[in-house]
């Protein structure tokens, strides 16, 4: 299997609370489960920081988070492996979060 490179956010508040998304039921991988603030691949001649900012846009409306990279692991399951590059950022109280409905 390729390794392909994907990203995480995890998003807080300054009361250090984590902002959780349930995966949708029409995932092939882990419908229904609770995931990472943010998630999403990194296309072809994209950086990470790019797909990173590009996914908390799309997903969250995020826009001027300063994350912060915590760790990077390899991920394998039965169709597919991925290099996580997992990163933080908190947002103030006046962060608008709005989620995509897809």
């Amino acid at each position: 299997m390729l390794l392909h490179p994907v990203v995480h956010l995890h998003v807080f508040n300054h009361a250090g609370e984590l902002y959780l998304q349930k995966r949708s039921m029409n995932k092939d991988i882990q419908p229904g489960r609770w995931d990472t603030s943010v998630g999403g691949h990194v296309d072809y001649g994209e950086s990470v920081e790019d797909a990173l900012r590009r996914e908390a846009s799309e997903e969250l409306g995020l826009h001027g988070i300063e994350p912060r990279l915590l760790y990077r692991y390899v991920f394998h399951s039965r169709v597919e492996r991925e290099l996580v590059n997992t990163f933080m950022a908190v947002v103030d109280d006046e962060t608008c979060i709005a989620p995509d409905p897809v």
